[in-house]
């Protein structure tokens, strides 16, 4: 494999490849830095998402969250873009989950949960951005999984796996408050 481009976000890489006539293809894949998201849950039992708006797209409902730097691990960066987006510092914060999405673009995605919020200075947003956050009941948080709005889809399929199962349903909530 061999890495023919490098930019500040993404690596591209090529390789040459047998397929299964024989014959011999060239494939591409990118790669990029692992990513954060943040599920918090306020002394109220809210949960605190952002509306986030960049300059290339249009605003999109997410977790508060952003790009794990070079030798940090997922949890500091997860404390740390979770501080700069909402300005609140997690005195409790835990995994939930991981994953890779699928496609062409090779990362990570890590989940945390985030509780005993505490207020310590107001959001810290680059240029690049306009962050409004937004709180929602649990239950506004499980109608999420039907909003179009909220860009992580394995987010969505969780929400509406806890819609439809009951069992599901009490977990998130047991995770998230306990």
């Amino acid at each position: 494999m061999k890495k023919i481009f490098q930019g500040k976000i993404f690596s591209v890489w090529q390789w040459e490849q047998e397929l299964y006539d024989g014959s011999k293809a060239t494939f591409e894949k990118a790669s990029r830095a692992d990513a954060v998201r943040v599920i918090a849950t306020m002394p109220d039992k809210t949960i605190l998402f952002v509306q986030d708006e960049q300059p290339d797209r249009e605003p999109v409902l997410g977790l508060p969250g952003g790009q794990v730097d070079e030798g940090e691990s997922a949890e500091t960066a997860a404390r740390r873009e979770f501080l700069e987006e909402t300005g609140y510092e997690a005195q409790r914060i835990a995994s939930l989950f991981s994953y890779e999405p699928p496609g062409r673009v090779s990362f990570n995605i890590h989940f945390f949960i985030a509780r005993d919020l505490k207020k310590i200075r107001e959001p810290q947003q680059s240029a690049g951005e306009k962050i409004e956050l937004r709180f929602f009941t649990f239950e506004e948080f499980l109608a999420l999984g039907q909003n179009e709005e909220l860009r992580d889809l394995r987010l969505r399929i969780m929400l509406l796996e806890a819609q439809l199962n009951p069992n599901k349903k009490d977990i998130l909530y047991t995770l998230l408050y306990e």
